[in-house]
């Protein structure tokens, strides 16, 4: 009954980003801690690089990875698959995994409700692991966070050059990349933080996966990049 009563007391007294953090690197194990220090050291720009080499032109499949898979990553695809139907792009496959996910499990119910006010449906969402195929067959990986990315490096170094932060999409050439933060310990107005920023981060994502056409394309297309 007391740890009970103690977690309770420290889920009340620490940030929501910092329970996250600290439920992430308790399974990454000291490898997994060590990568994870070193891409908060790292200073490249692995989307100027991307921008560079026109990569993005060549993408036809797209993976989102979070933890759970049962709150930013559903969503996240979601948004991709909109995005990229008004575009006229939906030849990308666009899915979802989580790290520690359990299969077919829900939605979580606040961001079932949540979604809702972005005009997406996740009711019928079902949470599956990542698995070696889901990775294989995926031309862009993008993970929420630094725990996300150092863990998926350990699991799969091969795909390392396919990996990318989706935050970093806002404001490219940032020392530190935007981490989209796992709202799961939150509240309903974490959730609704969480998925503002993961819209804007799939608005400039989309723009360099399906380029509008026509002047009133071109526009946006600007605008969203700035």
């Amino acid at each position: 009954m007391w740890v009970a009563e103690v977690k309770g007391a420290i889920k009340r007294v620490l940030p929501t980003r910092i329970l996250s953090h600290l439920r992430a690197c308790r399974d990454l194990g000291a490898a997994g801690r060590a990568r994870y220090v070193a891409l908060q050291l790292r200073r490249s720009d692995p989307v100027r690089g991307w921008d560079a080499g026109d990569r993005w032109s060549a993408v036809r499949s797209v993976l989102f990875v979070c933890r759970g898979n049962i709150i930013r990553s559903p969503m996240a695809a979601a948004l991709l698959r909109r995005e990229l139907s008004g575009r006229r792009r939906t030849a990308i496959a666009v899915r979802s995994a989580g790290l520690r996910a359990e299969p077919g499990r829900r939605a979580d119910p606040r961001a079932v409700e949540t979604a809702r006010h972005f005009g997406i449906s996740l009711q019928d969402h079902r949470a599956q692991p990542l698995t070696a195929e889901l990775v294989r067959d995926a031309d862009l990986i993008l993970v929420m966070d630094r725990l996300n990315h150092a863990e998926l490096r350990g699991r799969f170094p091969e795909a390392g050059d396919r990996m990318l932060m989706l935050g970093a999409l806002l404001q490219p050439g940032r020392r530190r990349p935007v981490e989209v933060d796992d709202p799961c310990d939150g509240s309903g107005t974490d959730i609704y933080r969480c998925y503002r920023l993961l819209q804007s981060s799939i608005e400039r994502l989309a723009c360099r996966l399906g380029p509008s056409t026509g002047v009133a394309g071109e526009a946006r297309e600007r605008r969203d990049l700035q």
